[in-house]
This record gives structure tokens, C-alpha cells and sequence, in this order.
């Protein structure tokens, strides 16, 4: 089995809040100079693969996936005269800060490792050829959790 993420823009957008500044923005900010602060939602696509060896090599023959929405924060500063002063993004995913996504969607089978596995080796018995991995649409939606909620994700 492996795992590969994938990620999309979102399309929820919060109001500047000047305490997404820090380091060398939030003392840009101090000094008086104007800046510019913007949390938006961000999704990012976890899968998962149910993996066969075929001829020599891994072959997937399952996927399952999870859908994740997380804040993204990105503030820019800028001097006197208007020139840009500095700029950065940040992503607040649980490996970096320690947040869960504040919403998520994950398909039937994404937390069933041994089904992952046990759908993958059927697939290769009907099909072992095949070209594209079977894919596990059937969804639970509605995960969610407050926007600074802190854990790690279980899979």
C-alpha cells in the first residue's frame, strides 16, 4: 500500500486578522508599515493505493482517497514608498503546526487497510493487466472540526 497527497486551491476566504503576522512581518508592522493578512481554505487530497507486484514492478489495482480543508495564511508587508518589505505563505496542515483540516471527506475504505489490500488482490486476480486502478467513490462527509482544533491525522 502506498500514499500520495495532491492538492487543489480552496475557496473559503476569511477577513485579515493582524495576528496571522509573524517574524519579520509582524515587526514591518510595528515599525508602521501597512500590510496585508488573508486566511483561505485550502484543500489537499490524501490517497491511498492497494499495490500488487506485476511483471516487476508495483501496480495499483485499488485507490481510496480523503479530501482535507485546511487554512492557508498568507501576509505581505510592504515599506514606505509602497515596494514589497516581505511576504510569506503558511500552510496549517497537522505535520507543519499541528492543526486538523477543519473539514474533511473520506471514501469507504480509506481507513481499512486490510480491505485496501484485499480489494487490490482481487482486482489483480479478475484483471491483472489492467491500466488504471479500480477507485472507491462511496464517501462520509460532514467531518468537521473547529478551525484550531490540534491532532494528527490517523492514517
Amino acid at each position: 500500500m502506498s500514499k500520495a497527497l495532491g492538492y487543489l486551491s480552496g475557496v473559503v476566504i476569511s477577513s485579515p486578522v493582524l495576528g496571522f503576522f509573524t517574524g519579520e512581518r509582524l515587526s514591518d508592522i510595528e515599525k508602521g508599515f501597512e500590510g496585508k493578512g488573508d486566511a483561505t481554505g485550502y484543500d489537499r487530497l490524501v490517497y491511498k493505493y492497494g499495490q500488487v507486484y506485476h511483471s516487476g514492478k508495483w501496480v495499483n489495482y485499488y485507490e481510496t482517497y480523503q479530501r482535507e480543508n485546511y487554512w492557508k495564511f498568507e501576509t505581505i508587508t510592504y515599506k514606505p514608498d509602497g515596494s514589497l518589505s516581505n511576504a510569506k505563505t503558511e500552510y496549517y496542515f497537522p505535520e507543519t503546526f499541528g492543526y486538523l483540516p477543519f473539514d474533511w471527506i473520506y471514501t469507504s475504505d480509506f481507513y481499512d487497510n486490510q480491505r485496501i489490500i484485499d480489494v487490490a488482490n482481487y482486482q489483480y486476480g479478475v484483471e491483472p493487466n489492467r491500466t488504471a486502478p479500480t477507485r472507491d467513490y462511496y464517501r462520509y462527509e460532514n467531518y468537521r472540526s473547529l478551525w484550531n482544533a490540534k491532532g494528527v491525522m490517523p492514517y
